[in-house]
Parts: C-alpha cells; sequence; structure tokens
C-alpha cells in the first residue's frame, strides 16, 4: 500500500490503515515545513475523528478559540463563537506543527516513510500494478504498488498522471501578509473575518504571537489590483477600520500568495488507485473546515478501502459517490455562505459566488455556429467534466427551451443538480457558444 503525500491527510490515512490491519504501507511524500506561520481552526467533530486513532491527547497543547470579530452579512459587528457557529468548541492549530505530530505518530507505528522532493513518472505493469519513480535530490526512487492512494494535497501528483480531471469551481487566492511578533499581550478575542468588495479577509495570532491577515479574492483580481505587491495589499487592507483596530501596527514583514480555489478531482473508473483530502477535493477556507475535511476524508476512505482489500468489489464505486455528494453539499452550503453579503453583490468575486439565475426556464436556446467550439469545449475545466460538457452541448443542437435541456440532462447525469447544469448553460451563452433565440 502506497501513499503519496506526508501531510495530515496521508498521515491519518497510513495509521488508521494499520489500525485495520493493513501491512506493508509505504509513506512517501515531503517532510512537514515547520516554518509556517498559518494558525488552522480545528472543532470538536475534528477532535472525535483524532481519538478514533487514538491521538486526541494532541490538541491539548493548543489554545481552545476564544471567539471571532466577525463583519460579514451586514454592518454591524459581532462576536461569534466561530465564522459561522456551524461548531461549537475548536482549538487553533499551528497547522504546520500539527502534521509534525501526526508524522511522529507515523514513526511510532514502524510505518516505512520515504522522503521525496517529486513523482517523476507512473506507470501501470503488465502485472496490474503501479510502477512509480519517485526523485529527492540527485537519488531516484522505483517503488511498484499494487494500490496507490494521492495524498498530495492540492498538487494532486498522482491523480494528474493517472488520469483524474480537476473540476474547478472558482479562481480564488489567498494573499497572506505576515506581521512581526507583538511585544505587547493580545487582546483575548484576536481573530477577525471581513467581507471587502473583493473578497474577504481572515485574520489570527499564530503560536509565535505574530499576526497573519490572509486576503481572499480571485486571481483576476489580484492582478488588477496589483495585490501581489507589499504596498498595494497593505493600502487595500488599511480600507477599514475593523483592520485597523484589531490588526498591529507592527511592521509587515512579507506577503504570500498561495491558491485557495474550490475543486473536484473526477477520476476514471479504477480499482487500484483514489485520492483523498484535498487531492479529492478541496473546500474554501471561509468553511474553517480545512483539517476537518483531512481528517475526515482519510478517516472514512480507510474504512471504505478496507472494505474493498476485504473483497467488497462496490467499496471503491460507493466512496467516490459519497465523496461527490459531499462536494455537492459543501457546494449548496458555500453559496448560503456568500449569499449573507449583499452590500457588493453586485461586485465581479461576489456575482461569482451568489450563483444567481439570470436563465428563464422557457427560454430558448440553441448553438451558435463555431467550427472550433469542440475544441473550447475541451479547454473549458469549470462547473463540468469534459465529457459532461460534451453531453450538455449535444442536447443543444437543435432550438430547444432550456428547461428541457436541463431535465435531459439531469437523465443522463443525475449526479449534477438542476442549478449547475443551469450555471453551465449561462456560461456557454457567455463564451457565445450558445444563443438565446425567439419563439
Amino acid at each position: 500500500m502506497l501513499i503519496i503525500g506526508r501531510g495530515i491527510a496521508g498521515c491519518a490515512m497510513a495509521l488508521a490503515l494499520k489500525k485495520k490491519g493493513v501491512k506493508n504501507i509505504v509513506l512517501v511524500g515531503r517532510e512537514p515545513g515547520f516554518d509556517e506561520n498559518i494558525t488552522e481552526t480545528l472543532p470538536m467533530a475534528g477532535h472525535q475523528l483524532l481519538c478514533q486513532l487514538d491521538l486526541g491527547h494532541l490538541v491539548e497543547k493548543y489554545p481552545v478559540s476564544s471567539g471571532i470579530v466577525s463583519r460579514w452579512g451586514g454592518n454591524q459587528t459581532l462576536v461569534r463563537e466561530s465564522v459561522f457557529e456551524v461548531f461549537d468548541t475548536s482549538w487553533q492549530l499551528n497547522k504546520a506543527v500539527f502534521a509534525g505530530d501526526l508524522q511522529d505518530a507515523v514513526s511510532k507505528q514502524d510505518i516505512t516513510c520515504i522522503t521525496i522532493g517529486q513523482l517523476q513518472d507512473t506507470k501501470r505493469g503488465d502485472d496490474g500494478k503501479w510502477q512509480l519513480r519517485l526523485k529527492q535530490g540527485e537519488t531516484e526512487h522505483l517503488i511498484r504498488a499494487s494500490f496507490v492512494v494521492d495524498a498530495s494535497g492540492r498538487n494532486s501528483a498522482f491523480a494528474r498522471k493517472a488520469g483524474g480531471n480537476k473540476i474547478m469551481f472558482d479562481t480564488q487566492v489567498a494573499i497572506t501578509g505576515i506581521f512581526a511578533p507583538q511585544e505587547r499581550p493580545v487582546q483575548k478575542i484576536s481573530s477577525f473575518i471581513e467581507a471587502m468588495p473583493d473578497g474577504w479577509r481572515y485574520s489570527a495570532v499564530n503560536h509565535k504571537n505574530a499576526r497573519f491577515v490572509t486576503l481572499f479574492t480571485d486571481a483576476d483580481i489580484l492582478n488588477d489590483l496589483k495585490l501581489s505587491k507589499k504596498s498595494a495589499w497593505l493600502e487595500y487592507m488599511q480600507q477599514s477600520g475593523l483592520f485597523n483596530t484589531m490588526a498591529p501596527g507592527e511592521k509587515l514583514a512579507d506577503i504570500s500568495v498561495c491558491p485557495a480555489s474550490s475543486y473536484f478531482t473526477e477520476i476514471p473508473v479504477a480499482d487500484s488507485w483514489l485520492p483523498i483530502g484535498d487531492a479529492c477535493y478541496a473546500v474554501d477556507p471561509l468553511t474553517s473546515a480545512g483539517l476537518f475535511h483531512a481528517l475526515n476524508s482519510a478517516i472514512t476512505s480507510a474504512d471504505y478501502l478496507g472494505n474493498y482489500l476485504d473483497g467488497d468489489e462496490n467499496a471503491l464505486a460507493l466512496l467516490t459517490k459519497m465523496n461527490r455528494n459531499r462536494f455537492e453539499s459543501y457546494l449548496q452550503e458555500r453559496v448560503n455562505m456568500y449569499r449573507q453579503v449583499t452590500a457588493f453583490a453586485n461586485n465581479p468575486y461576489w456575482q461569482r459566488r451568489h450563483d444567481r439565475i439570470r436563465l428563464g426556464p422557457n427560454q430558448l436556446i440553441a448553438r451558435q455556429y463555431d467550427a472550433d467550439a469542440a475544441n473550447q469545449l475541451k479547454k473549458i475545466n469549470t462547473y463540468l467534466s469534459p465529457a459532461e460538457w460534451e453531453s450538455l452541448y449535444a442536447l443543444c443542437s437543435e432550438r430547444t427551451a432550456a428547461h428541457e435541456i436541463v431535465s435531459k440532462f439531469n437523465i443522463f447525469r443525475p449526479a449534477i443538480p438542476p442549478g449547475r447544469t443551469i450555471q453551465a448553460l449561462q456560461f456557454l451563452i457567455e463564451r457565445e457558444l450558445l444563443r438565446r433565440v425567439g419563439k
């Protein structure tokens, strides 16, 4: 059993499989980055998952969240237990240190760990086993495995090479500024979240008493406003009194940019590998569910994988279906969260997340003549998979009412909610691959 990725999901998967009696587990990946300074939230439900691995004690050294100052759905500033009070008690964990704690737990279980820099190549042998070539510096490792778990996070290192298809639902990025550690005592409630015209920001104090402030926006907005530059980022941050009240006056040390998009990885019909955690699907940081998602995905997947190894041939198909359903539920939850913000409803960032329906059910739709339409469809990686785009576009060959197209598509693709199909049709109209027509 080969697990790619030594982060939280990979370590939790290895530990869960070990408890199930799975032997010959090999965990490969980079060492945890202990220099990371970002604090993340682990809810009580996450602690319960750790208890299943006999690791509930790991959270005891971390502080319990004292609440968060929130300015989200209106001008009123509120103090909440958590961002949206979905969870009650939660802990503020340093993600990198926590990952290191899990790595130590793996080492104590005599699970083989190999440090690698990257996955170079992968292929299936004639015997059905995977053959992987991994590299660390100038050293190469050749590994054969009958089953591979991709826990490599957003990089999805194995899934990309094994035919997985990443379906994107936004282009969100996170721009994080780190301020120098404060000498004065940190106020009891030191975290805040605030909606802004072009996104939202979150801030907390890390384990070194330094404050980090993260702005979440879309990649095109980042480029338009030049927010990757310190001066532009800081000027944008200072637009609000909440930032000036909660954030320190210390010097901004540095800023960094990383992806924070939501996506789902569609995998081909296969019985010898599966993605977990962010390699399977990623959720918006707004949910404060990143750590919980990694743990829950790993432990749940270990249950299904254990059943598969015990002879249940349908176990992995059931797992894939469950992951898709969970992701669909998450998308609806995300819409509900973002629709609470109405002050900036006409701004691009918020428009993209409110999922407004602008297409009437009786609107007639037809293809726009475009000799290159097939190639354009193949390049679209949002809302639907390439095969789903092709199926939807085929239903528009003749002038047809929108509701008829949605109904027919639902027969072929029942996993896709009608609202998503409508959003996809609107997208094709905006791209001028479809057109509205009269009666």
